[in-house]
């Protein structure tokens, strides 16, 4: 394909979607008594969970350690942790210590809800005391030090809240059902000028073979 032929391909395409787009507009509209109504229906799917933002520094250890190395690596934690508790930059020793990739970025691991976390871990973020360095938590995946930086309780989002997320999803399913509902039509009448164009005009009466003379 020649870059031409790809770009009349393209700006066809942009014309088909154009013609749908209009010709559906319409039935894609989305009224507030709908939104109203989806809305109280899925309540559960606006319910905003519990939520922690935390960084933490992971001194790793592998599940066949043995104890003397899993004694070195909480040895190193314990020493991270006091040079933490000192005044040492959190972002500065993770990027210098730990051996998780969220290192890289600080330790910062952003916000999670519960459940998304192993549960030692999550024990602790959504426990300990906002921007203290906590005590050290050993999970499946070695030791860390954890700081928890915010938490937001759950909630309800409301209607207001939840708008805009509604109009998209529910236009959004509006246009696809009209679009093929729009894309019959047209395959319809097809097929009805298809089957006119396809009897012969004014053919005249066809006439009976004439019988062969018996041998």
């Amino acid at each position: 394909m020649t870059v031409d032929s790809l770009k009349k391909e393209m700006t066809r395409d942009m014309r088909i979607g154009k013609l749908l787009e209009q010709e559906t507009a319409e039935k894609a509209k989305v009224s507030d008594e709908e939104i109203e109504k989806f809305y109280n229906d899925s309540r559960e799917q606006f319910r905003q969970p519990e939520q922690a933002h935390a960084r933490h520094i992971l001194f790793k250890t592998e599940p066949d350690a043995d104890d003397k190395t899993k004694q070195e690596k909480k040895a190193a934690a314990e020493a991270a942790r006091k040079q933490l508790t000192e005044g040492a930059d959190f972002a500065a020793l993770a990027k210098e210590k730990s051996d998780c990739p969220s290192g890289k970025q600080g330790g910062d691991l952003g916000n999670f809800e519960r459940g998304n976390m192993v549960k030692e871990f999550e024990d602790a973020a959504f426990s300990q005391k906002l921007n203290d360095i906590g005590p050290i938590v050993e999970t499946k995946f070695g030791y860390h030090i954890i700081q928890v930086l915010e938490r937001t309780e759950a909630k309800d989002k409301t209607l207001a809240e939840s708008r805009d997320e509604i109009v998209g999803y529910m236009k959004q399913r509006k246009q696809r059902a009209a679009v093929d509902g729009y894309l019959e039509e047209l395959q319809a009448k097809a097929k009805i000028t298809d089957a006119d164009d396809a009897k012969p005009a004014d053919a005249p009466d066809a006439k009976p073979a004439a019988a062969e003379p018996a041998k």
